[in-house]
């Protein structure tokens, strides 16, 4: 289900993707990096991508293609992604195959923006930068959408991503 927010303005998006059996996909105009956090979690529209979705015989492929065809539509310039691989490397982590789903769903998402021509700048996020945007915040925002994990961290990656460009935009860095 996409839960779409009227656009701010049309000048592109930085969108961001929770990769995983569910994939969850979150964007925000390029524009709303300039409003307060408040005002920004209003311009914020999300989609959960169910694993029962994908269709055809290569799950991770057919996701792959349905979050490149929102990066191409919601003309994304930056996509963020959660990183994969620090997730296996964890200790304790039990490794399966549905373990190595979100890596090639990263994989594949690099070598389709590499090879569609997408000018756009991918940023990988590390899960552990989420504790900024506590569970607690993401509900004052209105970012918390129920039963929908994967869309709520997707959320979370755009936030952290904005209140990271506000800190080195004040220190000069854009």
């Amino acid at each position: 289900m996409v839960r779409r927010k009227e656009s701010v303005e049309d000048s592109g998006s930085v969108l961001a993707v929770d990769p995983g059996e569910t994939c969850g996909v979150a964007w925000m105009p390029l524009s709303s990096l300039a409003l307060s956090t408040a005002d920004a979690a209003t311009t914020v529209s999300v989609e959960q991508i169910p694993w029962e979705a994908a269709y055809g015989f290569d799950k991770e492929v057919s996701a792959a293609n349905r979050i490149l065809l929102r990066i191409r539509r919601e003309r994304a310039s930056i996509v963020l992604i959660e990183s994969s691989a620090s997730a296996l490397l964890r200790p304790g982590m039990q490794r399966t195959k549905h373990s190595l789903v979100p890596l090639r769903i990263e994989a594949m998402l690099r070598f389709g923006l590499e090879h569609k021509w997408l000018d756009v700048r991918l940023e990988v996020v590390s899960p552990s930068q989420m504790s900024i945007a506590s569970d607690s915040r993401m509900k004052a925002w209105g970012l918390w959408f129920r039963g929908e994990p994967h869309a709520t961290d997707a959320a979370r990656h755009l936030m952290v991503f904005m209140r990271q460009w506000k800190k080195e935009e004040r220190d000069g860095k854009h």
